[in-house]
């Protein structure tokens, strides 16, 4: 079987041989050498530790000229490759003395000869490269700064020819510009005679466009074709242009036969003298006769008309309405009839508006009556504030002559009708509003309080004459309230106040208690002195809150009798009535 051989160390003795040497042990064996090899180690870490501090000096050195490099040319404000056409032309030269100035800043700053000859070498090719990238972008911004200027110079010479458009001379030397800039461009950038051609023929072709535009842009239409022709059979206007610019010059010369034929028929038809009515149906006959063959002009020819007539009305308007305010300045003043016949200003007023005058005149009577603020044609008043209100009627209102109507409007209608007009007329929305605020919520609320009364505050031709006066005695009788309260006051109604005072005038109350029925009227309509009995449901809710108040503040009973007392006599006040005095209780005195 198997056996495991069980290994002991034996030990011998055995003697040397005859004849036999041991070699003798080495210096290394006897520990000879072992100084030199471990300073041999000590040389080579050392070394190695030297090269890794240059190596990390040379990557600090080179990370912060990379970081100037980016800065200086990439910043997107102050960075070279920012700067562009012009301004990008020095950029190279300023970049390069700054970047040798950074070059020898960071040299200084390295430990040794070593790292900054490494640094030195790095640097040059960075150098290189970075003068290549300048290069590079100041060659592309010189090109563009180039074909910018170029463009720019001979749009000038196009524009300059257009504004000499009348001076042929100096229209051929700014040509001449032009073409003499493009050659130039092209050979300098090697663009070839297909290029130098064709823009050519472009700028050649704007510059006579531009210049017929010139010739109708001053009213001179027959010279823009005349123009255009001859251009057009030189070959001067390219051919992509001349369906646009026929079209302009068929438009224009549309209006400006339009113009030159209404102004003949006006000449021949229309009004001799500023006072002289425009007869506009004759004239239009005569232009529909003249260009029946040409619908388009005769439509041009109209609208001359038209507008012509539209400027002689709104003169005639205002010199009529400067005559008119002269003669009324001259009447209210004290002037007599006699002396306003005298007036050239009222000779020059229409017939109608004469008579109005004298009429208003001879009846001195009338005349004072309506001189007041009370008295006026009512619903003309609010016919014409209607008007001014509406945004569909405004501009009529404010083409209204106002001084035919003076005659019918009380002084103060009349003198917030011109106010309200005038601010119209200027467009001054804001005055406009301030102006008829006041006048739309008072109609408002004396309409709603006729509707309630079942008075159409709208009066037509169908009316009767008894409802009419009717209506106008209420908005009177509300005005003269206002009026009354204001000048108490000192300061404008509020709409609450307004609405207050309409509340109190619509109440209808007992003025003769009869055996079988009682006569009744509306405080609106009491005459004066005239008394009214009310009960105390009659009285607004918010009245008689105010004069139970006052009652218990002064220690006095609250009674059904008390408060329609007090509330009669406030109404009294506000109809300008003398009210009967009462006692604290509100029982009328003895």
């Amino acid at each position: 079987m198997p056996t495991v051989k069980n290994y002991e160390r034996q030990v011998d003795n055995v003697g040397i041989r005859g004849g036999e040497k041991t070699a003798a042990p080495s210096e290394v064996a006897l520990g000879g050498g072992i100084g030199e090899s471990v300073a041999k180690f000590g040389a080579q870490i050392h070394r190695d530790e030297i090269e890794r501090q240059d190596q990390v000096a040379f990557m600090e050195a080179d990370r912060k000229l990379g970081e100037w490099e980016n800065r200086a040319l990439y910043d997107p404000k102050n960075g070279a490759l920012a700067k562009k056409g012009k301004d990008a032309f020095g950029m190279p030269d300023a970049v390069a003395e700054d970047y040798r100035k950074n070059v020898d800043d960071i040299a200084q700053g390295l430990g040794n000869d070593r790292q900054k000859a490494a640094f030195m070498k790095a640097a040059q090719a960075r150098g290189r490269d970075l003068q290549t990238t300048l290069s590079r972008h100041v060659f592309t911004e010189a090109r563009q700064y180039e074909a910018v200027e170029t463009e720019s110079y001979i749009k000038n010479a196009s524009d300059t020819a257009a504004l000499n458009y009348d001076n042929p001379d100096r229209v051929d030397l700014e040509i001449n510009k032009g073409r003499a800039a493009i050659v130039e461009f092209a050979k300098r950038n090697g663009l070839g005679a297909e290029y130098e051609k064709q823009k050519t023929s472009q700028f050649v072709s704007n510059t006579h466009i531009a210049i017929i535009g010139r010739y109708l842009s001053n009213g001179q239409d027959l010279s823009a074709q005349k123009y255009f022709e001859e251009a057009k059979s030189k070959g001067l206007i390219a051919g992509d242009d001349l369906e646009k610019v026929e079209g302009k010059l068929k438009h224009a010369l549309t209006e400006g036969q339009g113009l030159r034929g209404a102004s003949e028929i006006w000449d021949k038809s229309g009004p001799k003298s500023d006072l002289d009515p425009v007869q506009t149906d004759v004239m239009m006959k005569q232009a529909e006769k003249t260009y029946a063959d040409n619908p388009t002009v005769l439509k041009a020819v109209k609208q001359g008309i038209l507008e012509r007539a539209q400027i002689h009305n709104a003169s005639q308007r205002e010199r009529m309405e400067g005559a008119a305010s002269n003669v009324w300045k001259f009447i209210e003043a004290g002037g007599s009839f006699a002396g306003v016949r005298t007036m050239a200003d009222y000779r020059m007023l229409p017939g109608k508006q004469q008579n109005e005058i004298k009429t208003w005149m001879v009846d001195r009577a009338d005349t004072l009556k309506r001189r007041s603020d009370q008295d006026g044609d009512d619903t003309l008043y609010y016919n014409l504030i209607t008007e001014a209100s509406s945004a569909a009627t405004s501009d009529k209102f404010a083409t209204t002559n106002l001084l035919e109507h003076r005659t019918k409007l009380s002084k103060a209608q009349f003198n917030t009708l011109v106010g309200v007009q005038a601010a119209l007329r200027k467009g001054d929305d804001k005055e406009t509003n301030k102006l008829l605020a006041s006048e739309r919520v008072q109609k408002n609320i004396v309409d709603e309080a006729l509707l309630s009364m079942k008075l159409d505050p709208t009066p037509n031709e169908r009316t009767s004459p008894g409802k009419i006066e009717q209506i106008n005695g209420f908005r009177r009788s509300v005005r003269e309230a206002v009026s009354a309260q204001e000048a108490r006051t000192g300061k404008n109604a509020t709409d609450k106040e307004v609405q207050s005072i309409v509340d109190g005038l619509i109440i209808k109350g007992v003025t003769k208690a009869g055996v079988l029925w009682d006569d009744t009227k509306r405080v609106y309509e009491l005459k004066p002195g005239e008394n009214i009995t009310i009960k105390v449901t009659d009285v607004p809710k918010a009245d008689r809150a105010k004069i139970e108040d006052s009652l218990k503040r002064n220690g006095q009973p609250v009674t059904p009798e008390a408060i329609t007392s007090l509330y009669r006599a406030r109404l009294m006040k506000i109809r300008g009535d003398n009210a009967p005095p009462t006692d604290a209780s509100g029982k009328i005195a003895k």
